[in-house]
């Protein structure tokens, strides 16, 4: 699915994040016409709350998103946007879990899965 990169100002997000849906999201800035990815994260809950709310509301110029049908399909999202783009991203710590989920993340145990596959 390809995410088109959205302004990021509260009435943009307004318009394209529906209300009261958990997801997550990258924030970025434009360089050379490319989306360049320097935050990732999800809201469990509203998504564009979180967006609107934002602490780097006005740090980054852009965002893409994906909404979620739950708070564990968000945490799936989140970790697959960090995991995409952790070389870029200013948030260096894995994304945890949704609080009393006992959640783990895929990709970690797929990256885990190929090391021991090949020794």
């Amino acid at each position: 699915m390809l995410l088109l990169p959205r302004l990021l100002t509260p009435e943009v997000v307004r318009m394209v994040v529906e209300p009261g849906r958990p997801g997550a999201y990258a924030l970025g800035h434009s360089q050379g016409g490319k989306f360049e990815v320097g935050y990732v994260g999800r809201s469990d809950a509203c998504l564009q709350t979180r967006l609107v709310t934002h602490n780097y509301l006005w740090r980054f110029e852009y965002f893409i998103f994906r909404q979620a049908a739950s708070e564990h399909e968000a945490y799936v999202l989140e970790c697959e946007f960090w995991h995409s783009f952790k070389d870029q991203v200013q948030n260096l710590i894995h994304p945890a879990s949704p609080s009393g989920s006992g959640l783990s993340c895929r990709y970690c145990g797929f990256a885990a899965n190929i090391v021991r596959f090949y020794r």
